[in-house]
């Protein structure tokens, strides 16, 4: 798992703003920390079945059990996947 959160973390690279760097770099080291735990492998896919959302998929779910956002598969570019989670946050109340 560390060598895919390196792998994640350098694309960031990218990112013309360092906040955002900054912000995407913690929200996958603190992601990856925590499904990096083989307690949450979804090894026979009824996640994937009821949520909708494929193994490169992704959900937000805010603090009080609100799903803020998802995305069934994972976007094309990088920059696109960065342009619509940062979108995603901006729309999240910050409680």
């Amino acid at each position: 798992m560390a060598r895919l959160t390196e792998r994640v973390v350098a694309s960031f690279e990218q990112a013309s703003d360092p906040r955002v760097r900054t912000l995407l770099t913690n929200l996958v080291r603190h992601l990856h920390t925590f499904v990096g735990d083989d307690n949450f492998r979804d090894a026979y896919g009824d996640w994937s079945r009821v949520s909708e959302i494929a193994e490169d998929g992704v959900l937000l779910v805010r603090p009080d059990g609100h799903v803020a956002w998802r995305r069934a598969t994972a976007p094309e570019t990088t920059q696109s996947a960065q342009d619509e989670l940062l979108g995603a946050l901006r729309r999240v109340p910050a409680r």
